[in-house]
């Protein structure tokens, strides 16, 4: 066999020609960085080539040291399962000749009429400028009555309004702004007229705000496909795969087809054709006058998993004073990292909870001086929990927000981390008045990794007072009446 692997596209370890069984080894000391400009904490290329040189007796082994980048968790938060529980067609924006059935997108439903333009889009946008990994299954059935089909990322200023159709080649993306598409083309030499090659490409604008089109935008591309896509109804897996590292700055634009790598591209900041961090993830394609079925299932979104573990407290320090007018606000911010210890900006406030729980007021304030027959404010028995708003300020950081219009000082519970919920229960308080309830606050333990605290007094929110409305002023004219 012949094998060779390139570190940082350098030539690390050459064992190519005719031989007999031969080892090699790499060791990454100071001399072997040094030669392959590598440097501390740095991200580089790792690309391994093998090729078969004879029928019999052609094996290979490799044993290695080197550990998961701990940036990348392909176990990340998940943005989107066409399995998951209350899926529907109700999640979907589907083209006449497209369909909802057993569990699967028909891209292009049996029995469909074309020509026409075929889509199936998420209804809801997803976070995938910092990272995420979509893997699925597609079937295409067998014959040649179909070209192939892409995967679309858009950010059109009309989202999924009015949405442009287009044929052929161009597999039902073209026209589409802010957008990036990973091709399946199982139809590339269709000028022929024969429809044997197959290609994976990638294409996008070069410049925002231009249309996509598979003659006229930037691609890449890979066209040795030998197997057959559509032979026999056999079920394909496809992973598009975006590793987003912000500091130092490097992309991976990567495509899998059952399991093999077969396109990459580098330093592609998926953000700069978007024009925002977020999109809108779909599948496109065309029909003509005769079609074959194209169906999608098991669909799954993930995104870069956060590491809770790393989330830090950014200003959670109490009391924080703010008027009680129900408009003014009181704010307690933390930060998250990955596992690099590097900040996250991803969007991940739908991991993060707080709530704002009232305190009961100290024994002696006021007219209880003699006697505990505490109640908290408005002579309520029972607290205030006010569930707080939570900001994403984009910079890696979240900020609980407390808005209201009781006055009383304020506790605050706070975690962070997928599945992480706060659990309140209500009990006798034991003093003050009658009936007078305490909360009871714990932190959900199913969340792994989870960052909580609890801030006692973190905010006091004050009376604000009344103004007399000023009296009238008497205006005196500078000029006389005309």
């Amino acid at each position: 066999d012949d094998v060779w692997v390139y570190i940082n596209d350098k030539l690390a370890l050459d064992l190519g020609g005719v031989h007999k069984v031969a080892e090699g080894s790499i060791t990454l000391n100071q001399r072997t960085a040094t030669n392959l400009g590598l440097e501390p904490n740095g991200i580089y290329k790792f690309d391994m080539y093998h090729a078969e040189r004879h029928f019999s007796e052609s094996n290979f082994r490799i044993t290695t040291t080197l550990a998961a980048a701990c940036n990348v968790e392909r176990s990340g938060s998940t943005k989107f399962d066409l399995n998951g529980a209350g899926v529907s067609v109700a999640n979907l924006l589907l083209s006449p000749v497209s369909a909802f059935a057993n569990g699967g997108i028909q891209l292009i439903s049996p029995g469909s009429v074309g020509p026409a333009s075929a889509f199936a889009w998420l209804r809801e946008g997803i976070n995938v400028g910092t990272g995420f990994q979509a893997d699925f299954t597609f079937v295409l059935e067998e014959g040649e009555n179909h070209e192939g089909f892409a995967v679309v990322l858009q950010n059109r200023p009309d989202r999924l309004e009015n949405l442009p159709i287009s044929f052929g080649s161009n597999l039902g993306f073209r026209f589409i702004t802010h957008s990036i598409a990973i091709v399946v083309d199982t139809c590339a030499d269709r000028d022929t007229g024969s429809c044997s090659e197959q290609t994976i490409r990638i294409h996008h604008p070069d410049n925002l705000g231009d249309e996509n089109s598979a003659r006229d935008a930037t691609r890449r591309r890979f066209s040795s496909i030998h197997r057959s896509l559509k032979l026999r109804n056999e079920p394909h897996t496809l992973r598009i795969e975006y590793i987003y590292i912000d500091n130092p700055f490097k992309t991976y634009l990567e495509v899998y087809l059952d399991n093999s790598l077969f396109l990459r591209m580098d330093d592609f900041n998926i953000e700069d054709v978007l024009g925002a961090r977020s999109a809108f993830f779909g599948f496109t394609s065309s029909v003509g006058d005769a079609t074959g079925a194209i169906t999608i299932s098991d669909l799954l979104i993930r995104d870069v998993t956060v590491s809770s573990r790393n989330t830090e407290a950014l200003s959670l320090d109490g009391p924080v004073s703010v008027p009680a007018d129900g408009e003014s606000k009181a704010e307690f911010k933390v930060r998250t990292r990955d596992r690099c210890n590097n900040v996250i900006q991803f969007g991940g406030v739908n991991q993060m909870k707080a709530i704002f729980i009232e305190e009961l007021p100290p024994l002696g304030a006021g007219r209880l001086l003699k006697q505990d027959q505490r109640t908290y404010a408005n002579n309520s028995l029972v607290p205030a929990q006010i569930v707080a708003p939570i900001i994403d300020n984009e910079d890696g950081s979240y900020s609980a927000i407390l808005q209201t219009e009781t006055v009383a000082g304020f506790s605050l519970y706070i975690c962070f981390g997928e599945g992480c919920d706060i659990i309140v229960t209500l009990n006798d308080a034991g003093v003050g008045a009658a009936g007078l309830q305490a909360a009871d606050v714990t932190f959900n333990d199913a969340a792994l990794n989870q960052f909580s605290q609890k801030i006692e007094n973190a905010a006091q929110a004050t009376f604000v007072s009344v103004r007399p409305t000023a009296s009238p002023t008497t205006f005196t004219p500078t000029e006389p009446e005309d």
